[in-house]
């Protein structure tokens, strides 16, 4: 399944991560967040493979610019973005909104449809690495802002706590 969005001058796309792109989502990783912000062990980023449906690379005009890696509770009741990360020249272009709009899509669908996560998904939450400057951060917390993310103040911890209800 590949989510597209289109316009009269390029083309963004979204394509599965597998394990033969998965040091290309890492090096994404490093080089949008200038390799301030350290990306979870790699025992860890194999699990999220298994979330196919929300753990993504993004494509601008066929070039690997972005990832979303994601991993589920425990009790299966929350979907943790663990890293959206967007290379800096392909910034404002909509792949990271169109990467985390399909998070929130597949975690909120019922769990009659083919491709659903499963119907105890609750919540999605994310955290603003504090790693990050505040200008380094605006943009990423503008676009969580913009999906109906919330700040979620029961959440310890440095950096920002966002969270997604439904």
């Amino acid at each position: 399944m590949t989510v597209e969005g289109n316009s009269k001058y390029f083309r963004t796309a979204l394509g599965f991560l597998t394990p033969n792109n998965l040091n290309q989502a890492k090096a994404v990783h490093n080089a949008a967040c200038g390799g301030k912000v350290p990306l979870a062990d790699d025992a860890t980023l194999k699990k999220t493979l298994a979330l196919e449906s929300v753990t993504r690379m993004g494509y601008f005009n066929d070039i690997p610019a972005g990832a979303v890696l994601c991993q589920k509770s425990d009790d299966g009741s929350s979907l943790r973005v663990l890293a959206l990360a967007v290379l800096p020249a392909y910034q404002r272009y909509g792949l990271g909104k169109l990467m985390l709009d399909n998070v929130v899509k597949e975690a909120s669908a019922p769990a009659d449809k083919a491709d659903a996560m499963g119907d105890k998904i609750r919540t999605v939450v994310a955290t603003l690495p504090a790693e990050l400057s505040e200008s380094e951060i605006e943009p990423a917390r503008l676009l969580f802002a913009g999906a109906g993310f919330e700040a979620d103040e029961s959440a310890e911890g440095p950096g920002i706590h966002l969270i997604k209800r439904w």
